[in-house]
């Protein structure tokens, strides 16, 4: 077998067994592309949509478990006057979408960035760990 059909077929390979891990990026997007669409839009039932009904949210050193408590946590950014949201950067770690997200106080005041890593599982966001800008 020539050099050029050995390194054709090892490419293929290696793309066939990345695929399942691509696959999943591109859920864990979709689900938390939705995720910031619903708080851009002030929708909290949308928003709450994206979360596993056992999701666990942690922010700086507090831990909300379930979409009870994390609707809680959140209640106060669907109040007229919230900060919008927009997305920095975007990566994936180790499995994980991170988001880099600043804030626009409805002052204009600018709070930039925390970083979020959402964990997505069978279409639903089951873990989020935020850390807020020091």
């Amino acid at each position: 077998m020539d050099i050029a059909r050995k390194l054709a077929l090892m490419f293929a390979a290696g793309v066939c067994a990345a695929a399942p891990a691509i696959a999943q990026q591109n859920a864990s997007a979709v689900v938390v592309q939705a995720h910031v669409d619903a708080y851009r839009a002030g929708d909290i039932g949308a928003f709450m949509d994206t979360f596993a009904d056992n999701a666990v949210l942690t922010y700086d050193g507090q831990r909300f478990v379930g979409k009870a408590q994390i609707r809680h946590a959140y209640s106060m950014n669907f109040q007229p006057g919230a900060p919008s949201i927009y997305i920095a950067a975007s990566e994936m770690r180790e499995g994980r979408l991170v988001l880099s997200e600043g804030y626009i106080l409805a002052d204009g005041t600018d709070i930039c960035c925390s970083l979020s890593y959402f964990t997505v599982k069978n279409g639903k966001i089951t873990r989020i760990d935020t850390y807020s800008p020091s």
